[in-house]
């Protein structure tokens, strides 16, 4: 990751209190758009906005990343699994994941070999 330098510095923090500000005030449009209507409370100014999106932080936390392992993690296990693997295994295994439609194999996949590297073993 690039460290950041002084000139760059000098614009992170006005963009962060930007960003955090626009999100305040999309928050107080669409609880006042929404919520009045459907459960009949009260408008929201601008400080309370902020407030409940504190408080929205501390009881659900920002995308629960912190609840489970990482990403990398679990490609690293799936990793050791497939260089465990036979290569029967290895293609039972493809012929598994090609019945998944969200699958795609490419150069780009963990899994794919070549049919040079194939021939060699």
């Amino acid at each position: 990751m690039k460290r950041l330098n002084g000139k760059h510095r000098l614009w992170f923090f006005p963009l962060l209190l930007g960003g955090l500000a626009l999100l305040v005030l999309v928050t107080m449009v669409l609880w006042n758009w929404l919520i009045p209507g459907i459960f009949q409370l009260k408008n929201i100014n601008y400080l309370e906005a902020a407030g409940l999106l504190v408080l929205s932080r501390l009881l659900f936390g920002f995308g629960g990343h912190h609840w489970h392992r990482p990403v990398d993690f679990r490609r690293n296990i799936l990793r050791e699994k497939w260089e465990t693997m036979t290569p029967e295994e290895r293609e039972k295994f493809r012929e598994k994941l090609r019945k998944h439609s969200h699958f795609h194999f490419g150069a780009n996949d963990p899994f794919y070999e070549r049919k040079e590297e194939q021939s060699k073993a």
